[in-house]
């Protein structure tokens, strides 16, 4: 005789697909690696007054900045891949940008991104983010990937930690911008900023928080020039 108190499933549904295979890849990856989220809040407040003038957008100049960090001989070590035993660093940066679609997350890769001038890197960003949406990425597209960005701010989600994207040991996450009145230094003067939320997750069996700490900051001052400077 079944008990009282034995639970009856509302209905089954057995793993199958992107689903199954990103239930695999993600639980061995957590199960080996250490991850490690560092989390920074970059005063994009620049490029909010400005937004009239730039010619590009946030995320493209954010992504840009990125990609120009990762091509750095300092922090060319987030830009690879570990398999439990030899850390590959790669000079190609092959940016992944996670979708979100109703048959699953998919990650297309932006190939050779470290050799694109911006405007050229915008344009196939964007190509490549609408296939995905549309499904019509190429299998070669989702593969190769050394770096990989996820964006949960156009959701509504401010902070998050990231897991990492085997065999790729760092991976990055946006979350929402918001507009806050804060001091940003001591003594600073309080005044209203444009706030966007990083969470960088790290592998911290071969990249150290302090670097991790370094990675962020390049990355905010890339991403302020590159909109200062004329184009």
């Amino acid at each position: 005789m079944s008990g009282a108190n034995e639970l009856t499933p509302h209905k089954e549904v057995p793993l199958k697909g992107i689903r199954k295979m990103i239930a695999a890849r993600l639980g061995t990856v957590w199960q080996e690696a250490v991850h490690v989220t560092l989390h920074k809040a970059v005063d994009v407040t620049y490029l909010y007054e400005h937004k009239a003038e730039l010619t590009y957008s946030l995320m493209d100049y954010f992504l840009y900045g990125l990609v120009q960090t990762l091509k750095t001989e300092q922090f060319v070590g987030f830009n690879g891949h570990f398999d439990g035993q030899i850390l590959r660093q790669f000079t190609s940066v092959n940016l992944g940008i996670a979708v979100d679609h109703p048959k699953g997350l998919i990650v297309p890769v932006l190939h050779g991104a470290e050799g694109m001038e911006l405007g050229e890197f915008a344009a196939k960003r964007k190509e490549l983010a609408k296939r995905a949406k549309d499904w019509k990425q190429a299998p070669q597209e989702l593969e190769n990937g050394t770096f990989t960005m996820t964006n949960l701010g156009t959701m509504g989600i401010d902070w998050f930690t990231p897991i990492l994207n085997p065999p790729q040991v760092a991976i990055m996450g946006l979350g929402r911008t918001k507009v806050e009145v804060t001091s940003w230094s001591w003594g600073d003067t309080p005044r209203q900023r444009a706030l966007l939320p990083l969470s960088l997750t790290i592998d911290h069996r071969v990249l150290d928080g302090a670097d991790a700490a370094r990675f962020l900051e390049h990355v905010e001052l890339c991403m302020l020039e590159l909109a200062k400077s004329p184009r």
